[in-house]
């Protein structure tokens, strides 16, 4: 019963993402205006580095995918949009090997763009 009560929520608000994300780009609904990717795009498109580092898994990296796929797809095709993830990681870096993960991924982007 628990599970499928979880399954039951998670099937619930996959579909209701997927439904918010459609209206949104077929403009159905103006009550719907945040918009992260649009707003990553223009900073992206003004030549500013965009780096988002996730875990694997990450509930806010989920959020986006699920929300903004077809958006994160246009992004990921600029040369300033950067998403690495992660891998064996939770949402804070707790362990040190996630740390030192995120610290080799921040310190490449910051070398391979600002050095």
């Amino acid at each position: 019963p628990y599970v499928a009560r979880i399954a039951f929520l998670r099937g619930a608000e996959v579909v209701r993402a997927k439904w918010t994300a459609v209206r949104r780009r077929l403009h159905l609904d103006p009550s719907i205006a945040e918009s992260a990717p649009n707003d990553l795009r223009r900073i992206a498109e003004r030549g500013t580095q965009v780096l988002l580092l996730f875990s694997d898994g990450d509930p806010g990296h989920d959020f986006l995918t699920l929300n903004y796929a077809h958006e994160l797809a246009q992004l990921q095709r600029l040369a300033t949009f950067h998403m690495p993830i992660v891998a064996d990681a939770d949402h804070t870096f707790t362990s040190v090997h996630a740390r030192e993960r995120a610290g080799a991924a921040l310190t490449e982007h910051l070398l391979a763009y600002h050095a």
